[in-house]
């Protein structure tokens, strides 16, 4: 669907929202809606306390406050990311601690506690999970979308395999989405920033009917100005466009039945992970003496891009029975995306890559849990999952000096896989109901099957070689496995809690689906982590301060690493022998007086390849890549691991007689980390901090609002992704300073 297209049914489906909206607000002062989500319905009710606010989380699959749940738990609200500007998924790691977002080529991978993957495949899912409304995101690329209807968004450190299921090995990242109201309400924006970008976004409500109600969101921008240059053809680099929307049918037949249907569709076009310099202290063969420029520079043959297209459905339906509840949920997705990267930033057709990528997603989840009611809390459910994935094709072309032969290769691999699972969970109370224990199991199996072929093209000399054509036998690899945890929790008072945990959590294999080589390499293994975790979670001095922590171990077998062959002679993804991973989690939030709110987040979290004899090095040599061989990195940092990150934050909120006045500030930090298992000082990205700040207005009669921000004010220069596998390193920068004003309007 092209930018103008999507414009067109989005201003469609808002002028049949607007048409509903005028109609419903004629009414709305006397309709009473018919019923109202539980999660709504607990977080009004807590909204009126004293003190701190409570949030109402569904970790478990089941309303509580996030206080009550026995696993480690970061949660934002829609309210907060709006204050901060937190306009992208990957933009939640300012604002949380153990969780960042690594750049690649076809979008960004999630990290929580230093444990994700380095590689961003297609067919490769990450062990953070995504979700978005319950319905689970697979690829990397279908991660990067705007965020502006966002109730909340939870944060679950630690293996989720029980109710979450395959891939949960690191935690899971669960966005929720507002659910449509009876009553009418609207909220515009627009805004201008720095870098010539202009952006927008919109959201309404309103019932069509006392038990039928209908929302629609939409958000884009537009950056016109690049960070940087390229100074081969002088066009501009790291440029950001995008344009989403999403929209709810929010029906209730009867008192006991509940049916959400909701679609949404995103298309983005950026070069952000595509684009590379050359890091410093590293250099390339002299090929060429073209300019270095500034770190945003860069100086490519080629116009990179990668123009990502997504869009689903999902059917959400919710029966409540006289002893228990049913929750099913069907979604369909698809992800198209296309782009063009020259793969070793020199400024002469080299390699370039060109990619496309179709991945075609459908899950079914059906489950049976105990009514909220019920003193011991119990689910059972079963979940289904099919994934199409495919290059059509990944191409790579150019020369290897410069001169003589030219050609491409074009490879047309595709994965399927097929997974079922099945899972119990139960929460038994004793000692008083003043502890729980809680055993969960899940059994899943995976079925992927490879379709391999590559087709390449050769001209020397003017002369066309005829194409040779490859088609490899199609392989079969099927692998179970069970996940399982055991927590026991107490409550010291009403207002403090503390746990121990065990759990069990595995991320799936898969084949090598971007190999450029002619032959089907074995499939990886899955990986597993066994977790052990004990917490404290408390809520002190009448709710003003609320204080948590947390400390983890984990021992990871069989870890899936991205490393260069010695052998092919490119990379290739593999497993590590074993890793261990240590650290800790603590989160404070103070309110020392109405209006005042202060906030720390911290993690540590001590990553290391225990056992990895076989991993291949390619050592420096005073600043180029020389020839890789195997060596022993046992003990070695594990790739994209930072041991320290986290923020500190505070926000002050004044009620004047001209309106609400809302100052917020927010550093983030992050320690040493590096891109290859050698831990070379060539791949070490240096620990940096990202100030942002903010200040907001709204009118006393709450319909119109100025907010003024920036981001990374200190102007920080760091790498969200780096390169391994070219003559030096090779990294993409992450954003620079930002600034601008946004425009609101409520209704």
């Amino acid at each position: 669907m092209s930018m103008n297209r999507a414009l067109i049914l989005s201003t469609s489906m808002t002028c049949a929202l607007g048409c509903a909206f005028a109609a419903r607000a004629q009414n709305a002062s006397g309709h009473v809606p018919a019923t109202q989500p539980a999660a709504a319905q607990r977080q009004s009710t807590t909204d009126t306390q004293s003190g701190i606010a409570d949030i109402i989380v569904t970790a478990q699959k089941r309303d509580e406050s996030i206080q009550k749940v026995p696993i480690s738990i970061s949660a934002v609200t829609g309210a907060t990311l709006q204050e901060q500007r937190v306009t992208s998924v990957a933009d939640l790691a300012t604002v949380t601690a153990g969780l960042n977002y690594q750049a690649a080529s076809t979008g960004v991978t999630p990290y929580i506690r230093g444990f994700g993957v380095n590689s961003g495949a297609v067919g490769n899912e990450p062990p953070a999970t995504t979700y978005i409304d319950g319905v689970y995101l697979p690829s990397p690329s279908g991660s990067v979308f705007s965020l502006n209807n966002i109730e909340r968004i939870e944060m679950l450190k630690g293996p989720q395999g029980t109710l979450f299921g395959r891939n949960a090995a690191a935690g899971a990242v669960s966005i929720v989405t507002r659910t449509p109201s009876h009553t009418p309400s609207l909220d515009l924006t627009a805004g201008y920033a720095n870098y010539r970008t202009v952006s927008g976004s919109f959201y309404g409500t309103t019932g069509l009917s006392d038990n039928l109600a209908i929302d629609l969101s939409v958000a884009g921008s537009r950056q016109s100005q690049g960070w940087g240059h390229n100074l081969f053809n002088g066009s501009d680099s790291y440029l950001n466009n995008n344009i989403s929307g999403r929209s709810k049918l929010y029906w209730t037949p009867t008192d006991r039945t509940t049916v959400t249907l909701a679609a949404d569709y995103d298309r983005s076009r950026a070069d952000a992970g595509l684009t590379l310099s050359t890091l410093p202290g590293t250099q390339k063969p002299p090929y060429t003496n073209a300019p270095v420029g500034g770190y945003y520079d860069t100086q490519d043959v080629v116009n990179q891009y990668r123009i990502a297209k997504q869009g689903g459905a999902s059917l959400r339906i919710e029966q409540d029975l006289p002893w228990a509840s049913i929750t099913s949920i069907s979604s369909a997705r698809r992800l198209k995306s296309d782009g063009v990267q020259n793969a070793t930033a020199l400024p002469i057709p080299y390699s370039t890559f060109r990619f496309g990528l179709d991945e075609k997603t459908y899950t079914q989840e059906i489950n049976v849990q105990s009514l909220q009611s019920s003193a011991t809390k119990w689910i059972i459910g079963g979940y289904y999952f099919h994934d199409n994935a495919a290059y059509t094709p990944f191409a790579i072309e150019g020369t290897s000096t410069g001169q003589g032969a030219t050609g491409q290769i074009r490879y047309y691999n595709a994965q399927r896989t097929i997974s079922y699972a099945a899972y119990a969970q139960a929460t038994v109370p004793f000692f008083n109901d003043r502890a729980h224990f809680t055993g969960g199991v899940r059994y899943t199996t995976d079925i992927h099957r490879l379709t391999h072929s590559y087709d390449q093209t050769l001209t020397a000399a003017g002369v066309l070689t005829p194409p040779r054509n490859v088609s490899n036998p199609t392989p079969r690899d099927s692998q179970g496995a069970f996940t399982y945890k055991a927590t026991v929790d107490f409550a010291v008072t009403q207002k403090i809690i503390t746990y121990i945990s065990y759990n069990r959590g595995f991320k799936s294999g898969y084949y090598n689906i971007t190999t450029t080589s002619g032959a089907v390499l074995p499939p990886i293994k899955a990986e597993f982590i066994d977790a052990y975790e004990i917490g404290l979670k408390s809520r002190l001095f009448g709710n003003r301060v609320v204080l948590n922590l947390s400390g983890f171990y984990y021992d990871v077998s069989d870890l899936q690493v991205r490393f260069v062959s010695p052998v092919l002679g490119f990379p290739i993804t593999g497993n590590a022998a074993s890793a261990r991973n240590k650290g800790f989690d603590a989160s404070l939030e103070v309110q020392p007086t109405t209006g005042l709110t202060l906030s720390a987040n911290l993690t540590y979290a001590d990553y290391r390849y225990r056992s990895y004899p076989n991993a291949t090095f390619t050592p420096y040599v005073n600043g180029v890549q020389g020839a890789t061989f195997v060596a022993d990195a046992s003990g070695k940092r594990v790739v994209f691991a930072d041991p320290w990150s986290g923020n500190v934050a505070a926000r002050y909120k004044a009620e004047t007689r001209i309106g609400d006045l809302v100052a917020n500030v927010n550093l983030s930090f992050r320690s040493t980390a590096y891109f290859d298992v050698q831990n070379s000082p060539e791949q070490r990205r240096a620990p940096y901090q990202l100030l942002s700040a903010g200040l907001s207005w709204t009118s006393p009669d709450k319909i119109w609002g100025i907010d003024i921000w920036g981001r990374n004010l200190n102007g920080a220069k760091y790498p969200i992704f780096v390169s391994y596998a070219n003559f030096s390193g090779d990294y993409s920068p992450g954003a620079p300073r930002t600034f601008g004003a946004t425009l609101r309007y409520h209704l």
